[in-house]
């Protein structure tokens, strides 16, 4: 991990424009404002957190046990899927077919990996992610939980965001 960043991208897509991914959403977590674009903030500024992605045909039961959950819509207008870190040139594929779904990231410990801002190879992993997708109309994101400051700071950050007319 790098600079607390992480992506979803369709093929090249620009991930550069931070505020364009999260313009007129609530949460600042999980940015999807851009069509083909999932710009995900993590705690830890650079060292390895532990992240999972998952893609199933129904909504995801809500698991409390997550200490920083929203969701958000996300558009695969086209293929393919990718996962990525800062600055990486090509990433891990996701198994998602174009359309519309559902998106739900999760965190724990997101905090804890903040105040530590960087971890070396030999460190335990400090914070973990989980994201989630599955088919679904679009719909406005949402944040469902939120315990620790710095999500609390990056919800301020989407929510007084202008809008593109203003």
């Amino acid at each position: 991990m790098h600079y607390g960043q992480a992506y979803v991208l369709i093929g090249d897509s620009d991930s550069s424009n931070l505020e364009a991914y999260f313009r007129g959403q609530v949460n600042g977590l999980c940015g999807t404002a851009s069509s083909g674009v999932m710009f995900l903030m993590t705690g830890l500024h650079t060292g390895q957190v532990a992240f999972t992605v998952e893609v199933s045909e129904a909504p995801p039961e809500l698991d409390f046990s997550w200490e920083e959950i929203v969701d958000a819509p996300f558009l695969a207008p086209d293929l393919p899927v990718a996962l990525y870190q800062w600055g990486e040139a090509s990433g891990q594929p996701l198994l998602l077919a174009t359309g519309q779904y559902g998106a739900r990231y999760s965190a724990r410990n997101m905090q804890t990996g903040h105040d530590q801002d960087t971890s070396v190879d030999d460190e335990p992993i400090i914070d973990q992610y989980r994201l989630q997708f599955w088919p679904a109309p679009a719909a406005p994101d949402q944040v469902i939980r939120q315990t620790s400051p710095i999500a609390a700071n990056w919800h301020d950050f989407a929510h007084g965001l202008p809008t593109a007319n203003a």
